[in-house]
């Protein structure tokens, strides 16, 4: 089934940031572009807030999925940690690129970590 409401919805959206752009393009304050285009008041500044909330949550979107890439430097991919009921393993962290694994405990020699990540940042 087709949604003709979700199709009509977004149409609108369209044409309201269209009148939007046409504003701020037509170099006159709001009051003066609403008035001369016979725009009620109350609903261009409807539009005006309605498209604003749309471009926020986007905007939240996009920000939440950046920073979700950034976890990882390019070219490496993130991962979820796996859960475990071995205590020792629970501690560990794995660090795979490629046929490579990395295992890093408690224990670690943390000059060593650095120099290997940053051989493997080099790399990718």
């Amino acid at each position: 089934m087709i949604n003709t409401r979700g199709i009509a919805a977004e149409y609108r959206e369209k044409h309201w940031a269209e009148i939007m752009k046409e504003q701020q393009e037509s170099g006159l304050n709001k009051k003066a572009y609403y008035t001369k285009m016979g725009i009620p008041a109350n609903v261009f500044y409807y539009w005006q807030r309605k498209l604003r909330e749309r471009l926020c949550q986007e905007l939240v979107q996009n920000q939440k999925t950046e920073i979700k890439n950034a976890l990882a430097p390019a070219g490496w991919t993130t991962c979820e940690v796996a859960k475990t009921t071995d205590e020792k393993e629970a501690k560990a962290i794995y660090v795979e690129i490629g046929k490579y694994r990395i295992r890093v405990t408690e224990g670690s020699d943390s000059e060593l970590l650095s120099n290997v990540c940053r051989t493997l940042e080099s790399l990718c």
